[in-house]
């Protein structure tokens, strides 16, 4: 009986580790199946990226143009001020003296 139960033991355990090496292969396979779409997602992405290369440079490049015309335009826009600002200040002055001189012109009449 004893060698029947060694037998039995060894059985039991060999069915144990069959079951374990079993689960620990399914999850290899599974890790494995993750890597190799994730290289397959990212050889996509790699490709997409270098046909975008040339689209991004000339976005770029229109980008740093406009930027430049956009600096001018600021420029411009900035003197355009000062001189409304100063044109403002001169007009705001003669109203003041109209405004003076039409309230001694009231003052005459009365």
């Amino acid at each position: 009986t004893s060698y029947l139960e060694l037998i039995n033991a060894f059985k039991d355990l060999l069915n144990f580790k069959r079951n374990e090496v079993s689960t620990y292969k399914s999850r290899y396979d599974i890790g494995l199946d993750k890597i190799i779409s994730t290289e397959k997602m990212v050889g996509e992405m790699q490709v997409e990226l270098e046909e975008l290369k040339p689209f991004l440079k000339k976005t770029a490049a229109e980008t740093a143009d406009l930027m430049v015309v956009i600096d001018g335009k600021q420029k411009e826009a900035a003197q355009t001020e000062a001189v409304v600002s100063k044109d403002e200040a001169e007009a705001s002055a003669m109203a003041a003296e109209a405004g003076q001189m039409a309230a001694d012109a009231q003052r005459d009449l009365d």
